[in-house]
């Protein structure tokens, strides 16, 4: 018997970004995602892999070299370009240079000037968000120290996706909410998993979403999104054994 291209996942379980769009989505595409989080792919897709690698690289460079940019989409382009390539690698080899060429265009915007940033500690799990495991992956961690406030800590989550050409305005504000509430939930997450680095800064936890070239920073008035983000949790543990397969599972 043919194995199902489907596995279930029993426990509630959702990454931030896409707790972030929840926020955001309409009724219908909420079950939509609760769907996608619930049902998944056995053999899941990585988008975007070999570009999050080279902007992770290079922002972890003491120096910044522009040649990990360079190197990495000379790589992309030559996989691109492989007539023996499968079509899913040529195409997503395609995106990740247009990510990279995203983040160069916007580096100046992103404001990341003078900060440090290093690999975050392995093994960090899950936030328990009201019986909601969410994961939140983050990227990088970011360094600060103030005077008053000793040595600071911080987290950057990339969002490399590439949104509709040509949205609107209401669709632009959208997206800004999703950066914001993913920003909220990076500073969640430097709060409960990484403060023995130093004290959690909102002012230094970030969503970037690299193809609009913008940077969002997580509000110091951050409890009423982290609020929020509680009640839908709440909303899909609720849901969760409720949603059905998507047709054909």
């Amino acid at each position: 018997m043919a194995r199902s291209p489907i596995r279930e996942r029993s426990t509630p379980t959702i990454s931030a970004n896409e707790l972030a769009a929840y926020m955001v989505a309409s009724d219908v595409g909420r079950e939509g995602i609760i769907q996608r989080a619930r049902w998944q792919p056995a053999a899941p897709v990585v988008r975007y892999r070999d570009a999050r690698r080279a902007i992770v690289r290079f922002l972890a460079d003491p120096h910044r070299s522009a040649q990990i940019l360079l190197e990495a989409r000379a790589r992309l382009e030559m996989l691109a370009e492989d007539p023996t390539g499968r079509p899913f690698a040529r195409e997503d080899a395609r995106a990740s240079i247009g990510a990279i060429d995203a983040f160069q265009a916007g580096l100046n915007s992103f404001g990341f000037g003078g900060m440090y940033f290093e690999a975050p500690p392995q093994g960090l799990g899950p936030l328990d968000i009201e019986g909601v495991a969410v994961t939140v992956s983050l990227d990088l961690v970011v360094r600060a120290s103030d005077r008053r406030r000793g040595d600071l800590t911080g987290g950057v989550l990339l969002r490399l996706s590439k949104g509709a050409d040509g949205e609107s305005e209401a669709a632009s504000a959208r997206r800004r909410d999703v950066g914001m509430y993913a920003a909220t939930l990076v500073y969640m997450a430097c709060a409960e998993q990484l403060a023995g680095l130093g004290m959690p800064s909102p002012a230094h936890c970030f969503s970037v979403d690299v193809q609009r070239r913008e940077r969002h920073r997580a509000s110091s008035q951050y409890l009423t999104r982290e609020a929020n983000l509680r009640a839908a949790c709440r909303g899909i543990q609720r849901a969760w054994s409720s949603v059905a397969p998507p047709p054909g599972a």
